[in-house]
């Protein structure tokens, strides 16, 4: 039997995460702007449906594969920009 704090961990892991993929659509969202594209020209660059970008954007359909995709879809942008690590370690 798993204890409370396995389960309070794995909660805590999971807020972390959500709001890890969050910060991340929210800066791929702002890096698209910052270059004055739509969603509709960038996902065609991307070889996405819009509605998937737009999912990318609200952090729930995130992959590393697809963040590199936007860094170089979008000139000029690196993906130190689009992904937000802080200086403390993830997780800890």
């Amino acid at each position: 039997m798993r204890s409370l704090a396995c389960y309070r961990g794995s909660i805590v892991h999971t807020a972390r995460k959500l709001a890890f993929h969050r910060e991340c659509g929210e800066r791929i969202r702002a890096a698209r702007e910052a270059a004055g594209r739509s969603q509709d020209a960038l996902a065609e660059r991307m070889g996405m449906a819009k509605g998937t970008l737009s999912h990318v954007e609200d952090g729930t359909a995130l992959s590393l594969y697809v963040v590199a995709l936007v860094a170089q879809s979008l000139d000029n942008v690196t993906l130190e920009e689009l992904v937000p690590i802080s200086e403390e370690r993830i997780g800890a």
